[in-house]
């Protein structure tokens, strides 16, 4: 278990990358694979949804008290030494981060999608072709949207996102269509309020714009990205022409870097300089208004799973799962890998050789401790990789990273 550093790329210690597995978040139930994994806002927390029905919330950076730290075995030699393998690097070495809820109410359903709001007060979760909203502090079910008649998804949900100021929901469906939920009156309507149409497979992938939050963003195994201007009643479509199976948006709000199924290529599109081409709801031709900026390939496998993609805060790398059970970490600018994260890449229940893929993963900028001087003004970046071998692996600059109590 490490992160290898591609030979004659950028030094790790000048860009502060995360190399050091620090933590695995431990407690899903049955080895239930780990579908999606998010941070909070602030980057304090993070939350992993499941196959055995919950979402967690962690202290990723405090270590669990109930599990400490497991003391090192002693070596009997070098050849006992060598046949140490990742899975048991995995097991024995790594410390719990502190899990401190768990939601299950109402969730009947494998979890594949989850977002919680920028005040870390409202959890929206998938449950199959309903939406299951959670207060994160007190951990009971507030309500519960779709999943019957009416205008309900009749497909299972794929994303899911939060309109501003938390008063809509967004789900995006196999059924190929985004619905729009009320968050303030669903007492008196527990139908969407508006529903996109307009894909023709299974959407993958949906988000509010950061920068203009009227514009809905959508993504589709039909290979088209489609953006849904509120107050114009228009849509932008732009086509891949390849598989998409998620898609994240920078920071800074500039670019949209798309994950391609059939090629294995990430793409990254400018939003900054978008065409005149839009048309109305009532159809017309694909017509791309977004360059293509670079491309991402080589180093992370893909083609039948749906892997995600997470930018660093400060938008100089990309960071992807892959289906080798690995991670990686790309320069946004030159394209070319910086790290290999390689904790999942181990035989779990299954054959040597092949690994269960690593399909989520986040990033956040480490919370700065006494410990960082005031000259360094470089981001420490954390990241989570979460596997199909229901693990889930925190990996931090250094150590100190963990602590035992805030």
């Amino acid at each position: 278990m490490r992160a290898r550093q591609v030979e004659g790329r950028f030094s790790l210690s000048a860009s502060s990358l995360p190399q050091v597995p620090v933590a695995r978040l431990a407690g899903h139930e049955n080895d239930a694979p780990i579908s999606v994994v998010c941070f909070t806002a602030d980057g304090k927390y993070c939350l992993t949804g499941a196959h055995d029905r919950t979402v967690r919330l962690w202290n990723q950076s405090r270590l669990d008290p109930a599990y400490p730290p497991p003391k090192p075995k002693q070596q009997h030699g070098a050849q006992h030494h060598a046949k140490r393998t990742d899975s048991e690097e995995l097991a024995e070495d790594l410390p719990r981060s502190l899990c401190i809820q768990t939601y299950h109410q109402g969730i009947t359903h494998e979890v594949t999608a989850l977002v919680v709001d920028e005040h870390c007060q409202t959890l929206v979760s998938s449950c199959d072709k309903a939406l299951v909203v959670h207060d994160v502090v007190t951990g009971q079910c507030q309500r519960r949207l779709g999943g019957g008649a009416g205008g309900s998804h009749t497909g299972r949900i794929n994303a899911v996102a939060l309109g501003p100021h938390v008063e809509t929901y967004l789900s995006a469906s196999y059924d190929a269509t985004v619905k729009i939920w009320d968050a303030r009156n669903w007492r008196n309507n527990t139908d969407p309020i508006q529903t996109f149409g307009e894909a023709k497979d299974s959407v993958t992938d949906v988000h509010v714009d950061r920068i203009s939050p009227n514009l809905i963003r959508t993504a589709s195994v039909d290979g088209v990205v489609r953006t849904y201007d509120l107050r114009m009643g228009m849509v932008t479509c732009d086509d891949c022409h390849v598989a998409i199976t998620s898609m994240v948006q920078s920071h800074d709000g500039q670019s949209l870097a798309v994950h391609g199924l059939d090629d294995a290529t990430i793409r990254l599109l400018d939003l900054t300089n978008i065409k005149d081409t839009t048309m109305s709801r009532s159809g017309g031709d694909v017509d791309p208004s977004l360059m293509l900026l670079n491309t991402y390939t080589g180093h992370h496998t893909a083609g039948t799973y749906a892997l995600r993609a997470a930018f660093t805060a400060d938008d100089m790398f990309l960071v992807t799962g892959s289906e080798d059970g690995t991670a990686v970490i790309y320069h946004v600018v030159t394209a070319q890998p910086v790290v290999i994260l390689e904790a999942h890449n181990q035989h779990h229940q299954q054959s040597p050789g092949q690994p269960r893929p690593t399909c989520a993963v986040d990033t956040s900028a480490a919370t700065p401790t006494h410990h960082d001087s005031d000259a360094d003004v470089k981001p420490k970046h954390i990241v989570i990789t979460a596997n199909y071998d229901s693990s889930a692996i925190v990996w931090a600059p250094s150590r100190d990273y963990m602590k035992w109590q805030d």
